[in-house]
C-alpha cells in the first residue's frame, strides 16, 4: 500500500470517528425531539458536560465500559453508540478504498452517515422520523443527477419505487387479512395520508429509488425481501424492515457492481 493510501485510511478514519460521534448523539436526540444541532453533549442522568474523549463511542466503550465518567451510570445505548460509530468509520473507509478523496466520496459518506441514523433509529424506536427521510432523500436527488446529469432519473426512480412500495404495502395487508389499512392511503381525510402504519417503508423504498437505477432497485428489492423473510424466521420480534434497506442501499451505491451498471457509464 503506497504512503498516500495509508495517510488517507488515516484520515478517513479520524472523519468517520468524527461524523460517527454526530450520529450517536443524533439517534438519541431526534427521536425525542430534542435539539440535536448547537446542545453540548452531555450525560442524561448526571446532565455534565462530555468531554473530547466520551465524545468517541469506539473509544469510551472500552474505557469506562458503557459508564460515565462522572456519575458512573451505565448509559442504556452504550453498545448501539459503539456499533454506530464502528459502522460509520468502516463504510467511510470503504468509500475511499473504492473512490479515494473527490466529489463521490462526500455525496457517499453523507449517504452513510444519514443512512445510519435511519437504521438505528427505526431499529430501536420503530419508527423513521420525517427529516431523516427528507435528508436522505436530498442527498439521493445529488447524488443521482450528479451521477446522471439530470434530474430525471431522481425523479423518475423515486415515483416507480413509492408506486411499487405502495402496491407491496397493500398485498401485505391483504395477505395478513386487514384490507381496510392497505386501501386507508384512498380515503380523504385531514391529516398526511402517507403517516399510516408501512408508510416509512413506502417512502424509505422511494428514496432508495431515488438513489438506484431500475435495474439495480429490481436486486435490491429481491434482496431486501429475501433478508426480510429469513429475518423473520430467525427473530421476529426485532424485524425491522428500515434497517435493512438502509445497510443494503449503502452497499448497492458504494458497489455498483452487484447489478449492471451501465445506466450511468
Amino acid at each position: 500500500m503506497e504512503e498516500a493510501s495509508i495517510f488517507g485510511i488515516i484520515i478517513t478514519v479520524i472523519m468517520g470517528f468524527g461524523w460517527g460521534s454526530f450520529a450517536t448523539m443524533a439517534t438519541y436526540r431526534i427521536p425525542r425531539n430534542m435539539p440535536w444541532i448547537g446542545d453540548k453533549p452531555r450525560c442524561f442522568m448526571c446532565k455534565a458536560e462530555l468531554n473530547l474523549l466520551d465524545y468517541f463511542s469506539v473509544f469510551s466503550y472500552f474505557l469506562l465500559k458503557g459508564k460515565c465518567r462522572h456519575c458512573g451510570g451505565k448509559y442504556e445505548c452504550s453498545l448501539s453508540y459503539f456499533i454506530t460509530e464502528f459502522a460509520i468509520t468502516f463504510f467511510f473507509v470503504l468509500c475511499y478504498l473504492q473512490y479515494g478523496f473527490g466529489d463521490l466520496f462526500f455525496l457517499m459518506t453523507s449517504m452513510i452517515v444519514a443512512l445510519t441514523i435511519l437504521a438505528v433509529v427505526d431499529a430501536e424506536n420503530n419508527r423513521i422520523p420525517a427529516k431523516i427521510l427528507i435528508t436522505t432523500l436530498f442527498i439521493g436527488a445529488v447524488y443521482r443527477t450528479f451521477m446522471d446529469h439530470t434530474f430525471y432519473g431522481a425523479l423518475y426512480g423515486g415515483l416507480t419505487a413509492g408506486i411499487i412500495g405502495l402496491f407491496i404495502r397493500h398485498i401485505y395487508y391483504y395477505v395478513i387479512g386487514q384490507k381496510e389499512i392497505g386501501w386507508d392511503y384512498t380515503k380523504w381525510q385531514h391529516e398526511d395520508r402517507f403517516i399510516g402504519p408501512g408508510f416509512d417503508y413506502v417512502k424509505m423504498l422511494a428514496i432508495c429509488g431515488v438513489f438506484l437505477s431500475f435495474e439495480q432497485l429490481a436486486v435490491f428489492i429481491a434482496a431486501a425481501g429475501l433478508l426480510t423473510f429469513v429475518w423473520r424466521i430467525i427473530h421476529a420480534k426485532s424485524l425491522r424492515p428500515g434497517a435493512i434497506m438502509a445497510v443494503l442501499l449503502a452497499v448497492f451505491v458504494i458497489y455498483p457492481g452487484f447489478v449492471d451498471y451501465s445506466l450511468y457509464l
